[in-house]
């Protein structure tokens, strides 16, 4: 909902036409806010990693390209400025707690601002009913879930 917010949104600037995959359970307010941007929103049963294979499929289909809201280097240099701005807005931090569906956000935050203040903590979390990252961590690859459970729509993510 938030990366799709954000492409929409850039699209809509640069006068590109956009088709955006979301999990039927995105929020209402995410959907809507997508689609004022002028963005042709698909809705998709299940979780983000199902909007995710429609979209890849729809890329393979049509030709179209995708921009991955988490695995991109353009995107996690984009979120970076998320750190920035809390080392702008504060003047001593000493930790951050991130949310962590894909890993995207917490790499950009920590990279901004491990760069700027070593000494600073980055902590990453997610919902006991979708701990991707935490298992994939803790086995040193990447794992997928079989299914996701939790109210955070943005860190509903089966494999990171």
């Amino acid at each position: 909902g938030n990366h799709a917010q954000g492409v929409a949104l850039a699209s809509e600037k640069f006068g590109i036409k956009a088709k955006i995959c979301m999990p039927d359970g995105a929020p209402i307010s995410k959907v809507e806010a997508t689609k004022s941007y002028g963005a042709e929103v698909i809705l998709v049963p299940g979780v983000y990693d199902d909007a995710h294979n429609e979209a890849e499929r729809l890329k393979k289909q049509f030709g179209y390209t995708f921009i991955h809201p988490f695995d991109d280097a353009d995107v996690i240099a984009g979120q970076a400025t998320v750190g920035m701005e809390i080392l702008e807005a504060m003047n001593d931090v000493d930790a951050i707690v991130v949310p962590v569906g894909g890993g995207g956000l917490i790499s950009g935050i920590a990279f901004a601002v491990k760069s700027v203040n070593p000494a600073v903590k980055v902590y990453g979390v997610q919902s006991i009913g979708a701990p991707s990252m935490v298992n994939s961590v803790h086995e040193h690859k990447i794992l997928a879930l079989p299914s996701v459970s939790t109210i955070a729509d943005g860190i509903a993510v089966k494999e990171p």
